[in-house]
């Protein structure tokens, strides 16, 4: 494989560490607290701790850096969309203009400051929930979202998902390097035209799989539900735990929210 393709968190969620050991019910819980506070915070010091916080923990239990890196790449557009969008709409004080296609086109202050706040948030959410993939199994995940009472056509729909889009990116990688054998990437014309190519052959074999998996699926007396062992009942040492870190996050956002206004 290649692209990067060969190295998934799941890999690492599996190793064993203190955050490894925690209940996944106890993590999920933690995680929606600090979703919450990140959301609703006005203020940069919050979201930027938790986002140092997040990435250290991923250094501390042995994830690469490279790999690292690589999974900040998704949110990395979306943060820099943010900042431009705002600076260019929201503001009054000009830090520079340029000429596009007859139109004067600013960037503000404001503005900038603004999308850097909401980058920050994204960009803190994002770091909370890399660190929850590589500390929680998808199999610990989905046996807690049914714990949770979550819609069990969703959890399967979720499952299905993560089980074959590995299964899509195997043979998308595969047409990729038969591709380049063939220079389909030999310049912008050809690459574009492969890159074509390649999105409708996904597309294709991601129908044809689903078809031979509900197939599948009905032959083996799939009957709209999917079996799911029990979660064991949370103890009081995992309601202490979880009940604990709720509370800091709560101490913290109003310290850092209300007690610096």
């Amino acid at each position: 494989m290649s692209g990067g393709f060969d190295l998934f968190f799941d890999y690492f969620a599996r190793r064993d560490n203190r955050l490894r050991r925690f209940d996944p019910r106890v993590k999920m819980g933690v995680v929606a607290a600090l979703f919450a506070a990140i959301l609703l915070s006005t203020r940069p010091p919050l979201p930027a701790m938790v986002s140092v916080v997040a990435l250290g923990s991923l250094l501390l239990i042995g994830i690469p850096l490279g790999l690292i890196g690589r999974r900040l790449l998704a949110p990395l557009g979306i943060v820099i969309a943010l900042v431009l969008i705002q600076g260019l709409l929201v503001g009054e004080t000009v830090l520079a203009a340029f000429p596009v296609a007859g139109w004067e086109v600013a960037l503000h202050r404001e503005g900038l400051v603004r999308g850097a706040g909401m980058a920050l948030r994204v960009w803190g959410a994002f770091s909370v929930l890399l660190l929850f993939s590589a500390v929680t199994p998808a199999h610990e995940m989905f046996r807690a979202l049914r714990w949770c009472r979550m819609p069990h056509l969703w959890v399967e729909i979720a499952m299905l998902v993560y089980r074959y889009i590995f299964v899509l990116l195997e043979e998308a990688s595969e047409m990729v390097a038969a591709q380049r054998v063939r220079l389909g990437y030999a310049g912008f014309g050809n690459g574009l035209r492969s890159a074509g190519t390649l999105t409708g052959a996904v597309v294709v074999r991601a129908m044809e799989q689903s078809l031979r998996t509900h197939e599948a699926m009905v032959a083996r007396g799939y009957t709209d539900v999917f079996p799911f062992g029990p979660l064991p009942p949370m103890g009081r040492r995992a309601w202490g735990a979880l009940a604990g870190v709720v509370a800091v996050v709560g101490i913290l956002y109003w310290f850092l929210e209300r007690g610096l206004a």
